[in-house]
This record gives C-alpha cells, structure tokens and sequence, in this order.
C-alpha cells in the first residue's frame, strides 16, 4: 500500500513551503508529520501537492482544505484560551489538524475528469492510514 519515505527530496521541501502551521510544531514532530505526507504523497498518482483533489465529487485542492482546517482550529483554539482559560498545546494540536485527511492523496484519483475513489477507498475507511 505504501512505503515510509524519510528521504530528503523535492517532495519534503514542497511539504514543508506548501502545509501551513508545520512552523510553530517542535522540529522532531515536523520531521514526522512532513514523513506522513511525503508518504501518502509517494503512494498516490500526483505528481503536485496541488493536484490532490479534496474528495470524490470534489475538484477541491486537498492541500488548500488541509491549511484551512488547520488555520481555523489554531483561531478555535486562541478563542479557548481566551474564553475559558484552556491553552492547547501546538504539538498536540497542529499534528492532529495536519494530518486529518493525510489519507486521501491514495483515497481520490481523477478518471475520466471526475474525482473518483481508488480500489483502496473501497477496501479501507477513510481515516485508517492516517
């Protein structure tokens, strides 16, 4: 299904401009949610990190999706601190919007103009590889 690629190559450095909020984890966590992508990202058909639609039905950039997600749980968050007292910690935090849809590079391939599943959407729920 895939292979774990700690390589240092043009994928990472694209991983590491592209993704927003990789910045404010610890430098050790980074290099594993970067590992994450750069993996997913070698198991799939793209060749771009731009190229990865959202989901079937689609044509959304995934990679846009994933930096607002992650941007709106970083304002969520300032908001809990502010509002209640509760500080979550960035390593906790940004891991887990970061890499909430790191699956879907080899869940959604484009056929025929349309985003459609892979074999593996079919056999594995979303969620499992990431």
């Amino acid at each position: 299904m895939y292979v774990i690629d700690r390589s240092s190559n043009w994928r990472r450095k694209a991983v590491e401009d592209t993704i927003w909020g990789l910045d404010l984890i610890s430098p050790a966590l980074r290099e594993h949610v970067i590992t994450a992508w750069v993996t997913t990202w070698t198991a799939s058909p793209y060749e771009k990190l731009e190229d990865m639609p959202w989901s079937a039905g689609a044509d959304y950039p995934l990679i846009a999706h994933v930096n607002e997600v992650t941007k709106a749980g970083v304002d969520l968050a300032k908001r809990s601190s502010a509002d209640w007292g509760i500080t979550l910690d960035n390593d906790l935090l940004l891991p887990i919007l970061i890499l909430h849809d790191v699956d879907k590079p080899m869940m959604y391939e484009r056929k025929d103009g349309e985003v459609v599943q892979t074999t593996l959407a079919k056999e594995i729920p979303h969620g499992v590889v990431g």
